[in-house]
């Protein structure tokens, strides 16, 4: 992953984690519901789909604020790894778990994923809002696979909407890269990586992707 995507996060950390807060004036409130509805509703679908996350290990690459960590938490999860590469954003996981309770349930690492030399195996990996800023996702994937058993939920952002160009612009002016997918070349990238059993789920600006690898563990 870029530098340029490094530099972006450290500083706009906290105007990504506000998003997750429920204090918001009128105005935020109505921003949210033009701009960032996509946000709690892959946050609520990615719960959906995990399931009962009792006793469960969970990686999330890309954890930002820790908003995911916490609910993984208190739904039970008995070990929580986050790896992210900012710093700013590492930080206001630790202040977020620690308001939530959580901080002795979650482990953060600041690392590339691409260079976290771990090998240990995790029930479920999350990687939302990640793959907006992979330049080789195909790298990204193949070494999400080995680290899992049984699912990995992904987003990727759409090519073609009314905000993908406002969108490009907006990151660009900003020096940060981004990244779109069209179903067909998504699907194509899940196939490089011989995913087989999966869902796509649609929403307004993104992919949800559901990767189930119980069927080839034998699980």
């Amino acid at each position: 992953m870029e530098p340029k995507v490094q530099s972006y996060f450290q500083k706009s950390s906290k105007d990504f984690d506000s998003i997750y807060s429920p204090k918001k004036n009128i105005y935020q409130k109505l921003v949210d519901l033009l701009f960032h509805r996509v946000i709690e509703q892959r946050f609520k679908i990615s719960f959906q789909e995990l399931g009962s996350l009792t006793g469960k290990r969970i990686l999330d690459v890309g954890c930002g604020s820790g908003r995911y960590l916490i609910e993984a938490a208190k739904r039970g999860a008995s070990q929580l790894t986050g790896l992210d590469f900012a710093d700013s954003m590492l930080e206001l996981a630790r202040q977020n778990l620690e308001r939530a309770g959580c901080q002795n349930k979650a482990r953060l690492v600041k690392q590339d994923f691409l260079h976290f030399s771990e090998q240990e195996k995790h029930d479920f990996l999350l990687a939302i809002g990640f793959f907006d800023y992979v330049d080789c996702p195909l790298a990204y994937l193949q070494k999400m696979k080995d680290l899992v058993t049984e699912k990995l939920i992904l987003s990727f952002p759409k090519k073609w909407t009314l905000r993908t160009l406002p969108r490009w612009i907006r990151l660009t002016l900003a020096g940060c890269p981004v990244f779109f997918y069209d179903q067909k070349g998504l699907k194509r990238l899940l196939a490089d990586t011989k995913f087989s059993s999966y869902k796509l789920i649609n929403l307004s600006r993104d992919y949800i992707t559901v990767i189930d690898l119980k069927p080839l563990s034998g699980i």
